[in-house]
């Protein structure tokens, strides 16, 4: 059955070149990148894939490629966070008595778990199948936008049994309420509410069968009981099953539709998006959905790694935000209230924004601006019911997890670079009101210009978001003529002056009293003073003053020689943070704060340094296989630092409408824009991949700035590297 899938899929599309064969989900799974190898729609509601642990800080996504047992397949990941979340509606396939409880990893054949081989499985966009050791079972997945829809395949028997546990949830969330009743046969509904990372999830389901169950039921904290057909409460455990008979016919669909607003939306949306029972149909309408967003970018030349390497991280880019509407436009909001959709707006959720404002947002702006103003859109709605723009905001809850008022640049981004159908004037006050918000110590900053080491937790990497988000704001300000505001945000941009420490020349926290702290180690990672780095890593946070940033180093020459040091192998970082991955020398590629640096070097007058490192990184951090990212994907922002790089240039400041050059990763690449035009990038007499451009034109024009606007990208054209 694989084989005749893979071989469908081949035909698919009518692409030059089928680029979803480049696609490999299983990229990621293993060290910690998080990510899960599973079934989904770019930016799709439902993520159907196989859970092998539900705690500890790698299972994260549900999945970690060293473990060698199959817990069930559920219907919601994140992907490359570091905090764990979903795990929806677990789905596991068992043969004899039904079996309510996962069972010991250490004793085959124990509970519902399976023992499986990474030779037997296949992760393709939109499509994963593993053949289960234990029960024998071929299990295989896909999905629409809405729908998990699974295929078992079943040996012959009498006893084919599908266990629900509805309960399920990746990292221990309390369960507040949940349901199961048996409408017929054929057909289950649900309902899982949770207290987690999201403080309040709402999940609804209607999961609809292939064939009529012999027999089926549920249990309540494991007791099966004759003819209960429903259960309902705040229970621990809650769980449905169904038996099947498997002797004439050995496969088994179910197809199962989500909704955040109530059962009856998971059954419209199980209805309008899952109407026949053709699984290979549906594998090629996911993979043909994957075949359109991918082959935005044609690539001329390169080898088939580097191809699998760039087409999985825009793969990767492409899973979150996700959809969180239901097919009749209505939606679960902040204030935990139904809301129904305007025409032509779309809801999304999962907006993990200190991480994707770097790169992935300005990835949607470049590659899909409609798709990013929704995003936008979306963010504006949560700022009418809170008052302030997201944060890292999950289900429709903000979890403040991240520092910062990282829903600015992402707005800013969007308007700086004119994304469509987006309200300017109520942009403009979501920014203004957000930036003037008591959380995350900005209270603090307004009042000290910084934040005292004395008051707020990472109170340097806080002061530094701060300036940044005003500058973001500034610069958005000024797009929109707005003087007297722009010069305010500019002001305030500058504070980042105040955690400066002239005699040690690096960022240092302050007390209130103004003074320095003695006892502060500034190649400790992640310590109390700043998140996910040190003094070196955020030390560079000044995207929107790079020349500011020049000069307080020193100038050209000290700031040069300061970023080299950065990145000498000797000049290393100290802490077991377990976020310490993708080291070169002080330089963390394994985390945002960063992501732009390699760049530096071009703004200062060195590409050919920022070249020479984006090689580095691309050659040595990112690679094929289950452990090819360098950290945590983050939803996708480390992966969209990636197809960046590999086309040439990076947004250093999001908000600047401004590209950083470095060097493209293959001869041609054809970048195909919403609005028709084409992109045309080429590297002309030599090897990109690890040779250095003396020099760049743009149709033609010598560039001489180490820079491209945005605007000019909009309008097609060609980048020419040449040696």
């Amino acid at each position: 059955m694989m084989n005749f899938l893979l071989a469908a899929l081949s035909l698919s599309t009518s692409n030059p070149e089928p680029v979803t064969r480049y696609v490999d989900p299983m990229v990621g799974t293993a060290a910690t990148g998080h990510t899960f190898p599973g079934a989904v729609r770019p930016h799709g509601m439902v993520q159907l894939s196989p859970d092998t642990g539900f705690s500890g800080w790698e299972h994260a996504s549900g999945y970690h490629h060293d473990d060698n047992v199959i817990m069930g397949f559920s219907h919601m990941h994140l992907s490359g966070t570091g905090g764990s979340d979903f795990g929806d509606i677990l789905v596991a396939p068992s043969v004899g008595e039904v079996q309510l409880e996962p069972g010991d990893n250490n004793k085959p054949g124990d509970g519902y778990h399976s023992r499986f081989d990474h030779k037997q499985e296949v992760a393709r966009a939109g499509y994963y199948s593993v053949f289960l050791q234990d029960p024998k079972v071929e299990a295989e997945l896909t999905v629409t936008p809405r729908v998990g829809i699974h295929r078992y395949s079943f040996p012959a028997t009498e006893k084919a049994n599908l266990t629900f546990e509805i309960t399920n949830q990746i990292g221990g969330q309390e369960r507040t309420f949940s349901s199961a009743r048996w409408i017929s046969p054929t057909e289950l509904e649900g309902t899982i509410f949770t207290r987690g990372w999201a403080k309040e999830q709402h999940t609804y389901f209607v999961a609809r069968f292939s064939r009529a169950a012999t027999s089926y039921g549920v249990a309540v904290d494991n007791k099966l009981e004759a003819n209960r057909s429903e259960a309902s409460g705040a229970l621990p455990r809650l769980d449905a099953y169904a038996t099947f008979d498997t002797r004439q016919n050995s496969a088994v669909m179910v197809k199962v539709g989500l909704s955040a607003v109530e059962i009856g939306g998971a059954r419209k949306n199980l209805d309008a998006e899952a109407k026949h029972w053709d699984f290979a149909r549906y594998v090629r309408e996911a993979d043909g959905d994957w075949a359109k967003k991918l082959s935005q970018t044609q690539i001329k030349g390169g080898t088939d790694a580097q191809k699998r390497d760039y087409y999985t991280a825009l793969y990767h880019s492409y899973i979150h935000p996700s959809l969180y509407q239901d097919v009749d436009g209505r939606y679960l909001g902040m204030d935990m209230k139904t809301h129904q959709a305007a025409p032509g707006f779309v809801y999304h959720h999962i907006y993990s924004l200190w991480d994707t404002y770097r790169a992935a947002h300005p990835l949607f702006q470049l590659t899909e601006p409609t798709m990013n103003a929704q995003f936008v859109n979306g963010m504006l709605e949560r700022y009418k019911i809170r008052g302030e723009l997201p944060i890292w905001e999950l289900a429709s809850n903000e979890t403040y997890t991240m520092i910062g008022t990282s829903g600015v640049p992402v707005v800013a981004n969007a308007i700086v670079n004119e994304a469509p159908g987006i309200d300017k004037n109520l942009a403009f006050k979501a920014v203004t009101d957000s930036l003037e918000f008591k959380q995350g110590s900005q209270d603090n900053f307004l009042q000290w210009k910084y934040v005292p080491s004395d008051i707020g937790n990472r109170s340097v990497s806080k002061t530094l978001e701060f300036a940044y988000d005003n500058g973001a704001a500034a610069k958005m300000a000024q797009k929109l003529g707005k003087t007297t505001e722009a010069n305010t945000f500019w002001t305030r941009s500058q504070w980042y002056h105040n955690v400066f420490n002239p005699e040690k020349d690096l960022i240092w926290p302050k007390n209130a009293a103004g003074e320095w702290l003695t006892d502060f180690d500034p190649i400790l990672v992640n310590g109390p003073h700043i998140t996910q780095a040190n003094s070196w890593e955020y030390g560079w946070n000044m995207m929107h003053d790079v020349p500011g940033l020049i000069a307080l180093y020193g100038g050209r020459d000290a700031f040069i020689k300061k970023l080299q040091l950065s990145f000498d192998p000797s000049n290393k970082p100290t802490g077991d943070y377990h976020g310490m991955t993708g080291l070169i020398g002080q330089y963390n590629h394994g985390n945002e704060p960063g992501h732009h640096v390699p760049y530096l070097f071009a703004l200062a007058g060195r590409p050919d340094l920022t070249q020479k490192t984006v090689q580095r990184i691309r050659s040595t951090l990112y690679f094929n296989g289950a452990n090819g990212l360098p950290g945590n994907d983050d939803c996708g922002q480390t992966s969209a630092w990636y197809v960046f790089s590999a086309l040439g240039f990076y947004p250093v400041d999001p908000a600047s409408g401004e590209y950083v050059l470095g060097v493209p990763l293959f001869p041609e690449a054809n970048l195909k824009l919403e609005n028709g035009k084409v992109v045309r990038i080429v590297a002309r007499g030599f090897d990109p991949s690890k040779e250095t451009a003396k020099s760049v034109r743009w149709n033609g024009k010598l560039i001489t700035n180490n820079r491209i606007r945005h605007a000019d990208l909009m309008r097609g054209g060609t980048l020419e590297f040449r040696k």
